[in-house]
């Protein structure tokens, strides 16, 4: 999920300040361009202890950053002189018996990524110097119309989501439509035998084309509305998530738990009702995780401080939730099919060709994800946006092309069965060796 700034409201209080035993913390991230850049700050209900002077007050306030500093920092930047560094407000400009203010920064003299701060340089819960305020914060650019100036919400380094998105959308669109007519000749031509895990193989692109579908309408909604926070916002953002991972992930495990894929040589009959628990356990895998990472990063800024010293740390932990999935169900296919292949009835031979293919899908989704983890690190760590993003759509359709060559109906494929005494012989002898190995590789 790529972050944007927009119109945010949060309260900051002692549990947040606890977040971060420094005192400081991200509020909000943004480009701001060279005049036409704008901060609103919208601050009420300011609350401080009767023992906070002047001076202390003074050390509280808002600041304005040219980068991210650092998690750990306990340097006071309201009062440090940075070049690097713009004080917004500090609390002891308040007026006498008033708790609220509004603040207009327009004073950008340069292009840049501009992160938002908040810090209270005095916070010490056990002398009780905690503040507590609401907060308002509304970063954008200004852009000049037909009727005039509009505010863009929808920070311009990532403008280039939305076409981004939008051509994605049609290359994956156009994927499931070749695979449609690819399943539809072959079954009219009796050329091979097209099973049901083929027809599921095809909701797989169209859904990750409506995922990206969504999250180009959720950049839209920012743009032009700015808030993250109302509900069309909450479902778009839920929705594409959703939307982007739960089917391959979906398909993986359906063909990894025997079923659909060998129904037609009825090798798996028994493994059915693990099969769809695999698939439930799925499904709520990511209807937790994924809603959980947005309840977060809804209801604090301060967790992007948190995911950026650890890079998508909320994106790991349903990726986590689906490999052990996918291990579940290859372990349970391959003592399955080492049961059925060695009572000698002439399934020694499938059973092989199963296990090398369960085998195969299993490293090939590590390595993705591997390889999928190394790109997010790189969004997190450099400003390559659209190099990062790039890699990460051409490396997920890499990945679909190699699914769908390794799952693409046989031509002919009940020869399958056809094989003598001899070579059953033979591949019985293979099939031990090589469930002992995957098995005991799978346990390492």
């Amino acid at each position: 999920m790529v972050a944007v700034a927009e119109i945010r409201n949060y309260k900051i209080d002692s549990e947040a300040l606890e977040f971060s035993r420094t005192g400081k913390l991200y509020v909000d991230s943004f480009e701001l361009l060279e005049k036409s850049g704008r901060i609103q700050l919208k601050v009420t209900d300011i609350f401080f202890p009767n023992s906070c002077s002047s001076n202390d007050l003074s050390q509280i306030g808002f600041f304005l950053a040219q980068n991210r500093l650092s998690f750990f920092s306990s340097r006071c930047y309201l009062h440090d002189h940075d070049s690097n560094v713009v004080v917004l407000y500090t609390l002891n400009n308040l007026q006498q018996h008033n708790n609220s203010f509004d603040l207009t920064f327009s004073d950008i003299n340069k292009t840049h990524d501009y992160v938002l701060y908040y810090q209270n340089c005095v916070h010490d819960r056990h002398l009780n110097t905690t503040v507590t305020m609401n907060v308002q914060s509304t970063m954008y650019n200004l852009d000049l119309g037909d009727d005039g100036y509009r505010p863009l919400y929808l920070s311009p380094n990532k403008n280039f989501l939305i076409k981004s998105n939008s051509f994605f959308a049609l290359v994956y669109l156009s994927l499931g439509c070749f695979w449609f007519y690819y399943i539809l000749h072959l079954k009219n031509s009796k050329l091979a035998t097209v099973t049901l895990i083929h027809v599921l193989m095809l909701f797989v692109p169209f859904f990750k084309a409506y995922s990206l579908i969504l999250d180009t309408l959720r950049h839209y909604y920012i743009l032009y509305v700015g808030c993250a926070q109302c509900y069309p916002s909450l479902l778009l953002t839920f929705a594409s998530n959703f939307l982007c991972d739960t089917p391959l992930i979906l398909l993986l495990v359906t063909v990894c738990a025997g079923w659909s894929l060998v129904k037609p040589l009825h090798l798996l009959p028994s493994k059915k009702r693990s099969s769809l628990l695999l698939v439930i356990g799925v499904v709520y895998n990511e209807l937790l995780t994924n809603s959980a990472a947005l309840w977060l990063l809804q209801v604090s800024p301060f967790v992007n401080e948190f995911t950026y010293m650890y890079p998508r740390f909320f994106d790991e932990i349903p990726k986590l939730g689906r490999w052990c999935l996918l291990l579940q169900a290859v372990r349970s296919s391959t003592d399955s099919l080492k049961e059925l292949g060695t009572s000698m009835n002439g399934k020694a031979s499938a059973s092989i060709k199963y296990i090398q293919l369960f085998r195969e899908l299993f490293n090939n989704y590590l390595w993705y994800c591997i390889y999928q983890t190394l790109v997010y690190y790189m969004e997190a760590f450099t400003s390559y946006l659209f190099l990062s993003f790039l890699l990460k759509e051409l490396l997920t359709l890499a990945f679909y092309a190699l699914i769908v060559s390794m799952l693409r109906p046989e031509m002919e494929k009940e020869k399958l069965l056809m094989v003598d005494d001899e070579a059953e012989k033979a591949s019985h002898k293979a099939l031990l060796k090589v469930t002992t190995q995957l098995l005991s590789y799978l346990e390492t």
